[in-house]
């Protein structure tokens, strides 16, 4: 963590031009990932209130498959960024 903090200081500012791209990925990825997770969760959320007692083992399944997708599209995001 000293070493992080001692590369940091004082800021190099000639390398901003480089920055913005990664920085505005970042951001992208978290707005999108945010969205897609409200998405997913408002009609499972909206199901479940009204057939909860029916709907434990879909939910199950569902959460069971977006984990695996998660996963799966992290590890290529991963693969194609890194």
């Amino acid at each position: 963590m000293a070493d992080i903090i001692r590369r940091a200081m004082p800021p190099d500012f000639s390398k901003i031009d480089m920055m913005w791209w990664p920085a505005l990925e970042t951001i992208d990825l978290g707005i999108f990932g945010t969205v897609g997770g409200v998405i997913m969760a408002l009609p499972l959320a909206s199901a479940m209130s009204l057939f909860q007692h029916q709907l434990i083992s879909l939910l199950l399944i569902v959460t069971f498959v977006i984990v695996i997708a998660a996963e799966r599209l992290s590890a290529l995001l991963r693969a194609r960024l890194g």
